[in-house]
């Protein structure tokens, strides 16, 4: 079984996941707060798109690389969303609208899903 080769610049990276996994653990601990909520799903986006491309730069063979391309996307998707209600939260000091908000992450939804099933329709990756 090939192993990781962690490469200056994928060291990095891991230790900037962490460091954002800890920003979303020190928001979430916060009072209740629409600011402090989506600060810490946009931590989380962060991390995981950061862990995600370390792990992908390390990884050894094409397989390991297109399961973390995936995982990428899984939180590269949801880090406008989580941007844009963080913005609205802090503009408005108060929740954003339920709507907003399963308009907003729906779309994360939709742009997942069509990564995720592109080898059935190669809109997104040709080759």
């Amino acid at each position: 079984m090939p192993s990781y080769d962690v490469t200056p610049l994928s060291g990095v990276l891991l230790m900037a996941a962490v460091d954002g996994m800890l920003l979303a653990k020190k928001a979430f601990h916060q009072p209740p707060h629409p600011i402090p909520f989506w600060l810490g799903c946009l931590a989380i986006t962060i991390a995981g798109y950061c862990a995600g491309y370390g792990l992908e730069l390390s990884s050894p063979d094409l397989k390991r690389i297109k399961f973390w391309i995936d995982v990428q996307f899984i939180f590269i998707s949801f880090l406008p969303s989580c941007l844009i209600l963080l913005a609205i939260s802090f503009s408005r000091q108060s929740p954003p609208a339920p709507m907003q908000v399963f308009s907003l992450l729906g779309l994360s939804l939709v742009t997942l899903s069509i990564h995720l099933s592109n080898d059935w329709h190669h809109l997104n990756f040709t080759s």
